[in-house]
């Protein structure tokens, strides 16, 4: 038996254009393989969204799915793919996340998934109805093919994890008679994640002792970026192939005389789990893919000289060229010169479109104002805030004009405390760097530079105290703790729910940054959205309330 497992790249409700990309790999395959195989959700797009409850996207989805169907009359495949169809229970009020085999025109299986995750960035149970209970296997060639979707095997035996399911899916369809296990999954990527898979996606492999396919999804869906990576592991649970990382791709295997082997031979990850250019190379993916489907072709940013601008800028042109990215200056008479060449050497390097607008005269002209009219000039945080005000209303005028879309270049730790300012440094449709800790900016800086296989950030942007020149001689440290303490009570305090006491490194007053941390809600509520590459993003992984005790 010959197998593709088909690593797509849907957009979330295209329900043609995912189709197509579907037909097309079912003619590539059709006459060579006997068993063709989407990831979840592939017709529909995932994650999904309130478009699941209109009549009309259900009934786009309904013959989308005749479409395969129908499809499937033309040579010898099996085809598996992940899409919505109704609930197997009495209430029908919502579809399940399902699946339909189908071969020579006909239907001959379909499965739903049975454990809808609501934790993280998931909130299955909020669009679709769980399965009833009943398992999904099916022949091809002979061989019983025992299937599931995604969270169905991602089950682990702590009762203090949301993935303490009830029921081993695995063993069930073992006892059932499968030979071969199938996951259609839409996991989305988190440093560590491929690690993770392994020891839990692959424990099923191990303890059934059967071996698995699992056709993984690839893309980004506004923040929530699938790194693909679909895999195959033998009945020992040896991984036998991995498709491309943050690319579409096709596994092909061949089921032989009751063992899995892999087309080609193995090949070493090109990105090491967890490494920086992995998540430099998940950066790029997102800013890319979120630029794509939404038919954004440039970007522009404000281009400071300092560290969290250079590598947006870097991550930028790695993405998108640098043809397309707009790098703007907007010096003030506090701005250093430093700073500005700083800003202007990466331009060079990168051969983005420089620009530099300088915005003392804006300034002067807005203290003048509000002088005459309110009776005193701006001092302190209000004067300081005009300044990224001013530099976000330029940018958003740049915008207007070029057809970009501004990038905010802020990082988690400025969010997390609110070191920003709505309106001014926070403008943009897209956070490139929001899931990034500061010091974590620094490491994907040095990523990129190794990725380009050259220096196209200035040293001193990484050496020198980083300073957000609002104010003359000013440094972060006089608001903010040291960069590494702040980074770890952030991740301790809000990733790994510790108390804001037991959170704290020596020195730094937990109970305050705590209270610092919650009382900047209203901006995080405003901010864009965050590309996520970590386990605990802001947004989707944080809900909680602006008023509140």
């Amino acid at each position: 038996m010959q197998i593709a497992l088909c690593q797509i790249n849907p957009r979330v409700a295209d329900v043609s254009g995912n189709t197509a990309q579907i037909l097309a790999e079912i003619r590539a395959y059709q006459n060579e393989c006997d068993l063709i195989v989407f990831p979840e959700l592939a017709l529909p797009g995932y994650p999904p969204t309130d478009q699941v409850y209109r009549p009309d996207f259900q009934e786009k989805v309904r013959s989308a799915n005749e479409e395969v169907i129908e499809a499937t009359r033309q040579g010898k495949a099996t085809v598996v793919w992940g899409t919505m169809i109704p609930a197997n229970i009495e209430c029908q009020a919502r579809p399940a996340n399902g699946l339909l085999v189908a071969k020579a025109g006909a239907v001959i299986a379909e499965g739903r998934k049975s454990y809808l995750p609501t934790y993280s960035v998931y909130d299955e149970l909020r669009f679709f109805a769980p399965n009833s209970g009943e398992l999904c296997l099916f022949d091809v060639m002979g061989v019983r093919i025992g299937t599931t979707i995604c969270e169905d095997f991602w089950r682990v035996d702590d009762p203090h994890d949301f993935r303490c399911y009830g029921s081993d899916l695995g063993m069930e369809l073992k006892e059932a008679g499968a030979e071969l296990l199938l996951n259609l999954s839409a996991s989305p990527y988190h440093r560590s994640k491929v690690s993770e898979r392994q020891d839990v996606v692959r424990g099923v492999s191990v303890k059934s002792e059967l071996p698995m396919l699992y056709v993984n999804l690839v893309g980004g869906n506004d923040d929530i970026i699938f790194d693909g990576r679909s895999l195959a592991w033998d009945a020992q649970g040896q991984e036998l192939c991995r498709a491309k990382a943050y690319k579409p791709d096709t596994l092909k295997l061949t089921w032989s005389d009751g063992s899995l082997k892999a087309a080609e031979k193995l090949e070493q990850p090109e990105l090491e789990d967890a490494s920086f250019e992995d998540v430099a190379e998940a950066l790029t993916l997102g800013l890319k893919d979120f630029c794509r489907k939404c038919g954004i072709t440039k970007v522009v940013l404000g281009l400071s000289g300092g560290i969290d601008s250079a590598v947006t800028a870097s991550l930028a042109c790695y993405a998108l060229g640098a043809e397309n990215v707009i790098g703007v200056a907007m010096p003030s008479e506090i701005s250093s010169q430093e700073s500005h060449d700083d800003a202007r050497i990466m331009a060079e390097a990168l051969g983005l479109d420089f620009k530099t607008i300088p915005i003392g005269e804006t300034l002067s002209s807005i203290c003048s104002i509000l002088e005459t009219t309110t009776g005193s000039a701006p001092q302190g945080l209000e004067h300081e805030n005009l300044q990224p005000r001013i530099r976000g209303t330029l940018l958003m005028a740049l915008a207007n004009r070029e057809k970009a879309l501004v990038l905010a270049t802020g990082n988690k730790a400025e969010m997390a405390v609110g070191y920003c300012t709505m309106y001014g440094d926070m403008v943009g449709g897209l956070a490139v760097l929001g899931d990034l800790l500061k010091l974590e900016v620094y490491e994907v800086g040095r990523a990129l530079d190794r990725l380009w296989g050259a220096q196209m950030i200035p040293e001193r942007v990484y050496t020198k105290a980083p300073t957000a020149e609002l104010r003359p001689d000013q440094q972060d440290e006089d608001s903010l703790p040291a960069y590494d303490k702040l980074d770890l009570f952030i991740e301790n305090y809000l990733r790994n729910k510790m108390t804001p006491t037991a959170a704290a490194p020596e020195g730094l007053d937990g109970a305050r940054w705590a209270r610092v941390i919650e009382s900047m809600d209203f901006k995080r509520q405003q901010a864009p959205p965050v590309l996520r590459v970590s386990d605990f993003a802001f947004q989707r992984e944080r809900q909680t309330m602006v008023a509140k005790g």
